[in-house]
């Protein structure tokens, strides 16, 4: 059954079985399974690996997280509904074909993460904005708009990786000329006319 199921073969299924001297195997066992599956992209065995471990999660600690009984019958072999079905998560019982509608309602301000929209009447959008560099307080932290520049209203392109760390003496004197810096982020794209928009390239990198 852990040959057809999980992946591995009879010999190696043998041995976790008559060490654990009986259809046993460990959870240790169930574990390097799943990530050995994972690693060489075998999903299916992967995943029933991950729902074993899990059954014995509900099973052994009924009180993690927020499982609760389901109420079905799932201990008569073969007449009854799979173990994994013993288990329900407490917070309802919406199905997929429910929350189908909600997700084909959402338009992209719902799913465009843009921070500073809301605040553009205070405070318009201003290009220092658009500074690519660290910046320096209590501790010196990487700001990289290139990274989101869709979110400032640009076409989002592919960026180039983040420069290394400075001195604290370049962070400063990088802010004298700051204006050469935004240009340099600025120059490759232009203003976009929808939210989602991006280079042709984007998506396939």
């Amino acid at each position: 059954l852990a040959a057809d199921l999980l992946g591995v073969n009879v010999q190696f299924a043998a041995r976790e079985t008559r060490k654990q001297r009986g259809g046993y195997v460990s959870q240790q066992w169930l574990f390097d399974n799943y990530i050995r599956q994972y690693s060489v992209k075998n999903y299916d065995c992967a995943a029933r690996s991950y729902l074993l471990l899990l059954c014995w999660i509900h099973e052994y600690f009924p009180s993690l997280g927020r499982q609760a009984e389901s109420g079905l019958d799932c201990d008569v072999p073969g007449t009854s509904f799979p173990r994994a079905r013993r288990w329900r998560y407490r917070q309802g019982n919406v199905k997929l074909p429910e929350y189908r509608p909600v997700i084909d309602a959402l338009t992209p301000d719902d799913v465009i993460w843009r921070p500073f929209q809301n605040h553009r009447a205070a405070l318009p959008f201003d290009l220092v904005g658009m500074y690519s560099g660290y910046l320096r307080g209590c501790t010196v932290v990487p700001y990289l708009p290139e990274r989101c520049i869709k979110q400032f209203g640009y076409v989002q392109y592919i960026p180039p990786p983040p420069p290394p760390a400075p001195t604290i003496a370049v962070v400063d004197s990088d802010w004298i000329g700051y204006d050469i810096v935004v240009d340099r982020i600025v120059q490759p794209t232009r203003p976009t006319t929808y939210a989602a928009k991006a280079a042709a390239d984007y998506l396939s990198w």
